[in-house]
């Protein structure tokens, strides 16, 4: 059934030449629309990473096959030792993790939670990307923040996608 309406949504925008967005765009709209409804003080959104977005989506998927809530993945790996598998760059990363019926009851637990709002707050953050996967009337989200160590700011940054 999905597989048909996501055609007929193709088809539909191609007769009709209405713009068309990637699925990794409309990702990046919808969580950073519903991250500035959830956090609107924040003024400027960290940079979207298809690459943090590999790195949270892989996490997603281990939760949801191990059925637990974790920043740790099977083999205790935390997000920067994750990252460091993928050869993402070195440098700190930040974490959320959630489940909920929808991920707007996810963003909202985050929001009440102290630790959780803190991060997502924060400014100095250069690049996220987020991921969701759903199970069982359950919505598993994770949220991966970068930005480069201290000693490599003044250097060169490391270029996203």
């Amino acid at each position: 059934m999905r597989l048909l309406l996501t055609r007929l949504f193709l088809i539909f925008f191609s007769i009709f030449g209405v713009g068309f967005v990637s699925q990794l765009e409309a990702q990046e709209q919808t969580w950073s629309h519903e991250r500035k409804e959830v956090f609107p003080l924040l003024e400027k959104l960290p940079t979207w990473s298809s690459a943090l977005v590999t790195l949270a989506s892989a996490h997603a998927q281990d939760l949801a096959k191990r059925g637990v809530l974790s920043h740790e993945d099977a083999f205790g790996r935390n997000v920067a030792q994750r990252a460091g598998v993928l050869g993402l760059p070195e440098g700190e990363y930040g974490e959320v993790v959630g489940a909920g019926p929808t991920r707007m009851a996810v963003w909202q637990a985050w929001k009440k939670s102290p630790p959780h709002r803190e991060l997502l707050m924060e400014t100095g953050w250069q690049n996220w990307g987020a991921a969701e996967v759903h199970l069982k009337g359950m919505v598993i989200c994770v949220l991966v923040e970068y930005r480069p160590e201290k000693e490599t700011i003044r250097g060169d940054v490391p270029e996203w996608k």
